[in-house]
């Protein structure tokens, strides 16, 4: 039996553990790496705090299979069993308090596996043997075999997680609103959704799904957008993305997505910042397109200057992904107007909805 379950040497069996745990870390870190709570405290620890704390998370949970697994298992499924399950333990605590219904099935399958496991232990009857060795083999059996079983689990809790993302199967989407002028009400006061809104308090806001934190981000925008008088309403989506990435906008697509991890946890008014900001690269995309409409005579015209400025910018756009080109990114028109816009905006919203949100200048 030992000779079928090592199928590698011990050098390899290490490293195989470092190469995919790598892997698998700057996959997670990639698309679904959010803040988690800490199991100590149940407190929301921060990015650093969680980043840190994952990389110890795979550095236990690798020690303790690598020591559990070096002389009998030394195969390549019970390395990708070893290596995957910090990330399920480190989701598990991400979604602490909105864990889907088939962890908790998980877990209870496991508990129940276990006390049948535990009780066939005790009740089968020892024939030959010291009966310390034996029950001491039993229990190493039933330890293995146990965490095998929530190895598992967390294994497809990390492969739905990952292929969902990158998919987009578990972006959470709201449709845009039509547009609904109310008699000879003003077109963009806000009190027309003076209910809706509401929810913008940020004690209503903690109370609310994730769902329903992008239902009304999406009321929001389609509010704004009429504001801005675009001729589409952008989508807002909500979805895993970099620690460092608040929210982008895709221009073919006509969609915002906003960072799932900003939804979850940060401030209502961090979140709004956000999408502002995102909603005026939309604005910005659509006076290029109005401006390329135009006569090459008619582009000169001064009040047209920022599209100009706006075009080049996007067809010469710096991410700002790289550190070493942050600045030319900070400092490029687009981005500034855009900073500009969703800072008046957060304060005109706080202002006339007596609202008590942080609002930094930028």
């Amino acid at each position: 039996m030992q000779r079928e379950n090592n199928t590698m040497g011990k050098f390899l069996y290490l490293l195989y553990h470092g190469y995919w745990s790598m892997i698998l870390y700057f996959g997670f870190s990639s698309s679904l790496l959010t803040r988690a709570f800490s199991p100590l405290n149940g407190e929301l620890m921060s990015k650093s705090e969680s980043q840190a704390f994952l990389l110890g998370l795979i550095f236990f949970c690798n020690a303790v299979g690598i020591i559990a697994g070096i002389d009998h298992f030394r195969n390549l499924k019970t390395i990708l069993l070893t290596v995957t399950s910090p990330f399920g333990i480190f989701l598990i605590l991400e979604r602490l308090n909105d864990l889907p219904v088939y962890v908790y099935i998980c877990g209870c399958v496991v508990a129940i596996a276990t006390c049948y496991w535990l009780v066939t232990m005790f009740s089968t009857p020892i024939r030959r043997g010291r009966i310390s060795d034996v029950l001491w083999n039993r229990m190493c059996r039933l330890v293995h075999a146990s965490r095998a079983l929530t190895n598992v689990f967390l294994c497809i809790f990390v492969a739905v997680a990952m292929v969902g993302s990158s998919f987009g199967v578990y972006s959470i989407k709201s449709e845009p609103k039509g547009r609904q002028l109310i008699g000879d009400e003003i077109p963009y006061s806000l009190s027309r959704y003076e209910s809706e809104f509401a929810g913008l308090r940020q004690e209503n806001w903690e109370k609310k799904t994730i769902e329903g934190k992008v239902e009304l981000l999406q009321l929001v925008s389609d509010f704004e957008a009429e504001y801005l008088g675009l001729s589409d309403q952008p989508w807002v989506v909500c979805e895993g993305m970099e620690l460092s990435t608040a929210g982008t906008y895709a221009h073919r697509e006509n969609r915002i997505t906003i960072n799932k991890d900003r939804i979850m946890y940060d401030h209502v008014g961090e979140c709004l910042s956000t999408l502002f900001h995102e909603l005026y690269h939309a604005f910005q995309h659509e006076l290029v397109r109005v401006y390329d409409q135009l006569e090459e005579q008619d582009q000169k015209l001064y009040f047209l200057r920022n599209a100009g400025i706006y075009k080049y910018e996007f067809e010469n756009y710096v991410s700002g992904h790289d550190q070493n080109d942050f600045w030319d990114y900070y400092t490029q028109a687009v981005e500034q107007s855009a900073r500009q816009y969703s800072h008046e905006r957060v304060t005109y919203y706080a202002e006339h909805l007596d609202l008590d949100w942080r609002v930094v200048a930028d």
